[in-house]
C-alpha cells in the first residue's frame, strides 16, 4: 500500500511539472529551448513547414495584388504609391524573409528540406519582379495630349533618354511622373563636355536657353538652388524647375535649369517658342548624374505626385530626317555612347 502511494506521489509530480512547462517533455535531452527550432518552426510536429517558409506566400500575395491593381490603370495618387513605394516595400520584406530563410537553413541541416527550396523560389521571385524596371502604366496610355509640342532648345542636341522602351527610355521604367519623360544634352565632337574643363561650365549644354514647348501658364517656379558639381548639388530632384499648365490636368515640367536663369513668373502666361530659362546642374537624376535639361508632361502640378502623360513633338529633324510628328528616342550604349536620336528643332524661337 506503501508503494502504491508513493508512486501516487511521484506521478503527481511529473504532472505538476508537465504542466509547469508543457514543452519540456518535447526536448529530449535538452534543458533550455531549442532557438533555432522555435525560430524556424511555429510549434508544429516534425515536418511541418518552418515559420518563414508559411511568411513566404504573404509578399508573393501582395506583388500578385499590385500588378492587378496597377494592370487596371486606375488613375490617381494609388498607382503611383504603389508603383514608386509598394513595390519597394514587398522587395525588402522578400529579402527579409530569404535571410531567416538562409539563416535557419544553415543552422537546420540539411539546407534543403521540406517545403524550403519552394519558399526560397518563391522569395526570390518576388525580388525579381518588384525590382523589375518595367514601365508605368499611366492611365493616359494611349491617350496622348491634343497639344502641339515643340522641342525647348535651338540647335544639335541628342536624346539621352526618351521615347518608349526600357532601353530607349530609363525613365519609364522608375519615375510614374516621367513615364514620357526626355533628357537632353549636347555632343561636341563625341563628347559632352570639354576634355580638359572642370565643373558645369565644361558641360556643352551648360547655360544653353531653354524655350516654351507650348503655350502655357506658368503654375509654379523654383528657383535659387545653386548650381553644383556634374553630378548636381541639390537633394531636391528637379533643382531649379519651371511647370507650365499647357492644357486641364496637364502640366509640363522644365527641369534642371540654370540658377537665376527662369523668366516668367507665377501666374504670367508664356507664348510657345519664348525663352524662360537656361540649362543648368541645380538638380540630381541617378540615371543621368551629368548636367541635362529635362522635359515631361505629368497629370499634376506637384512633382511626384502625376501620371506621366504620352506626347507629340512636331516640325523637328532627327538623325538628319525631317519628321512632322513624333517622339526622339534615347538610349547609352554599355560603354556610354550615346544611341540616341540627334534632334533639332525646325521652329524659330521667339527670340529670333
Amino acid at each position: 500500500m506503501g508503494r502504491k502511494k508513493r508512486g501516487r506521489r511521484t506521478g503527481g509530480k511529473q504532472k505538476r511539472a508537465a504542466q509547469e512547462d508543457p514543452g519540456r517533455s518535447a526536448r529530449p535531452g535538452a534543458d533550455g529551448p531549442d532557438v533555432v527550432q522555435a525560430l524556424g518552426r511555429a510549434g508544429g510536429p516534425d515536418g511541418a513547414p518552418e515559420l518563414w517558409a508559411r511568411l513566404a506566400w504573404l509578399p508573393l500575395f501582395a506583388l500578385v495584388g499590385a500588378l492587378l491593381y496597377l494592370g487596371s490603370r486606375p488613375g490617381g495618387t494609388g498607382p503611383i504609391f504603389v508603383f514608386m513605394g509598394g513595390r519597394l516595400l514587398i522587395g525588402l520584406c522578400s529579402l527579409v524573409l530569404f535571410l531567416w530563410g538562409l539563416g535557419v537553413a544553415l543552422r537546420r541541416r540539411p539546407l534543403l528540406q521540406r517545403g524550403r527550396l519552394r519558399a526560397f523560389v518563391i522569395v526570390v521571385l518576388v525580388l525579381v519582379v518588384s525590382n523589375y524596371p518595367f514601365p508605368f502604366p499611366s492611365s493616359r496610355e494611349g491617350r496622348p495630349s491634343t497639344v502641339s509640342f515643340r522641342l525647348p532648345v535651338e540647335g544639335e542636341w541628342v536624346v539621352l533618354w526618351g521615347g518608349e522602351g526600357r532601353e530607349a527610355n530609363r525613365l519609364a521604367g522608375f519615375y510614374a511622373d516621367r513615364r514620357w519623360g526626355m533628357h537632353l544634352v549636347r555632343e561636341v565632337e563625341g563628347a559632352t563636355h570639354l576634355e580638359a574643363g572642370e565643373g558645369v561650365e565644361a558641360h556643352h549644354c551648360y547655360g544653353e536657353p531653354v524655350f516654351a514647348p507650348a503655350d502655357g501658364l506658368v503654375v509654379s517656379a523654383v528657383d535659387g538652388v545653386p548650381d553644383g558639381g556634374p553630378r548636381g548639388s541639390s537633394s531636391q530632384a528637379f533643382g531649379n524647375h519651371l511647370v507650365l499648365q499647357v492644357a486641364p490636368a496637364e502640366f509640363l515640367f522644365l527641369t534642371q535649369l540654370q540658377e537665376g536663369s527662369i523668366l516668367p513668373v507665377i501666374g504670367e502666361s508664356v507664348a510657345q517658342g519664348a525663352q524662360v530659362a537656361r540649362v543648368g546642374a541645380s538638380g540630381f537624376c541617378p540615371i543621368s548624374p551629368s548636367p541635362h535639361l529635362g522635359i515631361h508632361l505629368q497629370t499634376s502640378s506637384v512633382p511626384d505626385r502625376g501620371e506621366g502623360i504620352p506626347w507629340v513633338f512636331h516640325d523637328y529633324v532627327a538623325d538628319g530626317v525631317d519628321v512632322e510628328e513624333g517622339v526622339p528616342s534615347g538610349g547609352v550604349a554599355r560603354d556610354g555612347t550615346l544611341l540616341g536620336a540627334r534632334v533639332r528643332s525646325k521652329w524659330p524661337s521667339s527670340a529670333d
